[in-house]
């Protein structure tokens, strides 16, 4: 569990740190937009683990 509670804590400080939604201008800009595919995959395999432990 302590994984899981690693893997979201960073993902929100990432959320939080650097602009990902388009409308919060004071935040680290993203400059390759690779970047979003990847933190989408990663949130989404995280999310995807998570599930599995809830059934």
């Amino acid at each position: 569990m302590e994984l899981f509670n690693l893997e979201f804590r960073a993902l929100t400080d990432i959320g939080n740190k650097f602009r990902i939604r388009h409308h919060e201008t004071n935040k680290v800009d993203i400059a390759d937009i690779r970047y979003y595919d990847y933190l989408f995959n990663r949130c989404l395999s995280l999310i995807n683990l998570a599930v599995q432990y809830l059934d």
